[in-house]
């Protein structure tokens, strides 16, 4: 414990007796001589991020059922609903090039429900997305504190897609 506590106090003098002597060799400015200031220095791209996402989807497709020979025409649906995730990335400048790599993952609540006449049979169709990724890569171009880049990858969709009957699920699809 005494060696801890001269050591402790040994720092802190030396600490305070450097640290003052070096801060008077600073400009006034508070910038280092040979540093650019805080506000000239290029901006660094390079990096790892984390974040969160909320918002609503709202979509509106063409819909038709096949029934073994029998197909109908169902018309335009709308599929809406909440959306919520995250995403996490990294990516690395090296001169005016950054390269990066990104993916997401996000919850759905998006669905649609309607019941239509086949045949004179009440036929209920549900679709859904209850949740859906992303991965892509990026590679830019950037220009101090812009940032020009492209993105391509790979999204995972799980969609559902039923239809019922008569209480009874005549077809059921999860892709």
């Amino acid at each position: 414990m005494h060696k801890f506590a001269v050591a402790l106090l040994t720092t802190t003098v030396l600490g305070f007796t450097f640290g003052a002597a070096s801060a008077a060799d600073f400009p006034s400015s508070g910038v280092m001589p040979g540093m650019p200031s805080l506000y000239s220095r290029a901006h660094v791209w390079s990096g790892v991020y984390v974040g969160l996402n909320a918002g609503g989807a709202f979509g509106t497709f063409d819909a038709n059922a096949t029934f073994g020979a029998l197909s109908a025409d169902l018309g335009s649906v709308s599929a809406n609903g909440f959306i919520g995730g995250g995403q996490v990335g990294a990516q690395i400048q090296y001169q005016h090039f950054v390269y990066g790599i990104e993916g997401d993952f996000q919850g759905s609540s998006q669905k649609h429900s309607d019941t239509y006449n086949v045949l004179g049979t009440p036929v209920t169709v549900s679709e859904s997305m209850p949740w859906f990724a992303t991965v892509r890569g990026r590679l830019g171009w950037a220009m101090d504190n812009v940032l020009l880049y492209g993105t391509g990858g790979m999204a995972i969709v799980d969609g559902k897609i039923s239809a019922s009957a008569l209480g009874l699920t005549a077809s059921s699809l999860s892709d």
